[in-house]
This record gives C-alpha cells, sequence and structure tokens, in this order.
C-alpha cells in the first residue's frame, strides 16, 4: 500500500462521516446528484463539446468531448444540489436517529468511491498505469477494471473519445492534445490536398 491507496481511502473515509453526520436523506439527494450528473454528462456530452467548438474554446474532438462530459455533469450536479437544498428547507430538518446516520454513512461511503474512482481515472489521463505510483497501487488495478466495465455501459462512441484523449494526452502532452486538431485543420482548410502526380 502506497500513499495513492491512502488517499483514496482518506476520500472515502472522509465521505463516510460527512454522511454519517447528514444522514440519510441529505446523502440521498446527494448521490441523486452525482448519479444524474453523470447521466447527463453522457447524454450531452458532443452536444457541449460541439459548443465548446463552435465557441473555439477547445481544438481537438475528443478533448472537446471529455470537456463537454465535464461541464455538462458539473451543471447538473449544482441544480440537483440547489434543489435538494430548497427541499429540505421545505420539509424543515428531520431528526437524526442512529439508523438514519448509519445508512447516511453508508451512502457516503459509496459516493467516496465514485469520486475516487473519478479522480483515479482523471490522473491516469497523465499517467500510465506502468508508472509509479499506479504501478505500486493495490487499489488502483481494481479502479482499473471499473473503468473497463464503465467504459461498456456507455455510448460506444463516447468511450472511443475517452480512449483517444487519454493516449493522446500521455504520449504527446496535455497543451499538444488541446491543438493537434488545429494542426490537422490548417493542413486540409483548403480541401482535401491532391495526391501527389506519379512519377512517370
Amino acid at each position: 500500500m502506497n500513499w495513492l491507496d491512502i488517499a483514496i481511502l482518506i476520500i472515502i473515509g472522509l465521505f463516510t462521516l460527512l454522511g454519517f453526520i447528514r444522514g440519510l436523506i441529505r446523502e440521498v439527494i446527494s448521490v441523486a446528484a452525482l448519479i444524474g450528473g453523470i447521466i447527463a454528462g453522457v447524454m450531452f456530452y458532443d452536444l457541449a463539446g460541439d459548443m465548446f467548438m463552435g465557441y473555439g474554446l477547445l481544438k481537438n474532438k475528443p478533448m472537446a468531448s471529455i470537456a463537454g462530459f465535464i461541464a455538462t455533469s458539473l451543471v447538473v450536479y449544482i441544480l440537483f444540489q440547489i434543489l435538494g437544498w430548497m427541499l429540505t428547507r421545505i420539509i424543515g430538518t428531520l431528526s437524526l436517529s442512529w439508523l438514519n446516520r448509519a445508512c447516511g454513512g453508508m451512502v457516503g461511503a459509496i459516493k467516496g468511491i465514485v469520486i475516487a474512482f473519478s479522480l483515479i481515472s482523471a490522473v491516469g489521463f497523465f499517467f500510465s498505469s506502468k508508472e509509479p505510483p499506479f504501478r505500486d497501487s493495490t487499489m488502483v488495478p481494481y479502479i482499473e477494471e471499473s473503468f473497463t466495465i464503465l467504459k461498456e455501459t456507455v455510448p460506444e462512441d463516447f468511450g472511443d473519445e475517452i480512449i483517444r484523449a487519454k493516449k493522446l494526452t500521455q504520449e504527446k502532452g496535455l497543451a499538444t492534445a488541446f491543438k493537434e486538431a488545429e494542426r490537422i485543420k490548417e493542413t486540409f482548410k483548403d480541401g482535401v490536398p491532391e495526391e501527389k502526380e506519379t512519377k512517370k
């Protein structure tokens, strides 16, 4: 177990404690916000990515798709949290029994696992799993297996965009990943280059 495993355990522990303090009702709302954000991101990542490219914020399609997913998920998550806060204000503060707290802690632990998975997956864009500390981690292999399973549940084109963006970022760096498509665009802006004449 290395420092990365310890960081994962700390994240899960903090969210478990927070869930225990907040109780089941508020944690369910929070998890619903997280799940709703992910679903919205999967459904509308392409549209948001096209908007990023249309406004000239990003030039690379895979990276625009990833940014579109993150932006859409974040907006929906915040909206869910606002609605949840309004709901709790309307129904008032519920008494937090030990059972309510315990259930909230379990839901918080699940949320902590999801968030830890998301953070490790994001860091994985910049480093290969063969590099330390990923190579020496006890938990990262399980996260990578979960990533493989998750890829099967999302649209095929989005999964392919994730793989292409990850490969491009690891091989050439983040700045190059953002600008790669711009170079291609400049090359082909006047149409497909004519084929070179064959030598006689």
